[in-house]
């Protein structure tokens, strides 16, 4: 009788971790991503093709230059992983010409969720970051990503501000990205 109840137990631990190994298998997103050095004039144009103004996006690197030390090029990175089994996902940014990439702890992060048609949501932890809600579109091939911004909703601010907010976005979705680990 015991040994029928350990082997049932052995039993059910593999096929458990087989399927949360199975779900991460799954996930086309899991691991880390990274663009190469983005000139700014590359991160200009696509959010003027999202309708802003040169002014604008101006102010946005204005306010890149002196929070994150954006100046000449920005890199993205994206990590997709399990936290506790849930997919969480962490996005940091800044420009390799003016230092080394900043501390996890200078970055948001969040669990994110599929959709149907190659998107997928992204929340923060903290609020009011845990009720935005940034949508984009992508598409892997080998070891590239390939990132569409889709929208963004902010409903805890002023509109004012969600579309400040949308830039930094829309700057993550220029890549494209290639698989580093």
């Amino acid at each position: 009788m015991i040994k029928v109840a350990v082997l049932l137990a052995v039993a059910a631990a593999v096929v458990s971790s087989s399927s949360a190994a199975s779900r991460v298998a799954a996930d086309p997103l899991v691991g880390t991503w990274d663009t190469a050095p983005m000139p700014l004039s590359k991160i200009r144009a696509a959010e003027a093709a999202h309708g802003y103004t040169a002014a604008q996006i101006t102010k946005m690197f204005q306010n890149l230059k002196v929070t994150n030390h954006i100046k000449k090029t920005v890199q993205v990175e994206m990590s997709f992983y399990r936290d506790n089994g849930r997919p969480f996902q962490i996005v940091r940014f800044w420009d390799p010409t003016a230092g080394s990439r900043p501390p996890d702890s200078a970055f948001d992060h969040g669990p994110y969720a599929f959709l149907p048609g190659q998107r997928f949501t992204t929340k923060g932890t903290d609020p009011p970051t845990d009720k935005w809600v940034t949508t984009y579109r992508y598409s892997t091939a080998g070891k590239q990503l390939k990132l569409g911004f889709v929208g963004f909703v902010q409903p805890s601010e002023p509109e004012k501000n969600r579309l400040a907010y949308q830039k930094r976005f829309i700057m993550y979705a220029a890549g494209p990205y290639k698989k580093v680990s």
